[in-house]
């Protein structure tokens, strides 16, 4: 069964030939002036497969859902993942295929954002993060 290796927040993610661009990785706070607020953002994920599993084609079910604090889903995503055959491969190493995700969040309030990872429909790890005044807004004192 293929498994999940990692995943980051980016300001953007791009994956080609397997290789990952990134800018701006490991965001886990957004400062807004007001909410609610559009904010772009990139979302990287590893999935490990096997030589074996990229052989038969496996094919195992990903996505992701963005939730406040307060239980209500922001956003969610699902797509296929699936390893690139790769003949040169020794038959023990294992085969990462790297995801990039790039999209538009609409955040309704400040507080604590999850995101939540699913593989094979079977939760897979959690991403946290939060959205505040910045220090020198006039909602920093309302916070």
């Amino acid at each position: 069964m293929p498994a999940f290796e990692y995943a980051f927040l980016c300001d953007y993610a791009r994956v080609e030939a397997n290789l990952a661009s990134v800018v701006g990785m490991n965001i886990d706070t957004i400062a807004a002036p007001s909410v609610p607020i559009g904010q772009n953002i990139g979302i990287g994920a590893a999935i490990r497969f096997t030589k074996a599993e990229a052989e038969e084609d496996v094919r195992v079910p990903f996505g992701f859902t963005v939730r406040h604090e307060d239980d209500f889903v922001v956003t969610q995503f699902t797509g296929d993942v699936w390893a690139t055959q790769r003949p040169d491969v020794d038959p023990d190493w294992p085969m990462i295929e790297l995801i990039g995700i790039n999209t538009g969040l609409y955040l309704p309030a400040y507080g604590r954002y999850e995101v939540q990872f699913a593989l094979d429909g079977e939760p897979c790890g959690t991403l946290v993060f939060r959205v505040i005044p910045p220090d020198d807004s006039p909602s920093a004192d309302e916070s």
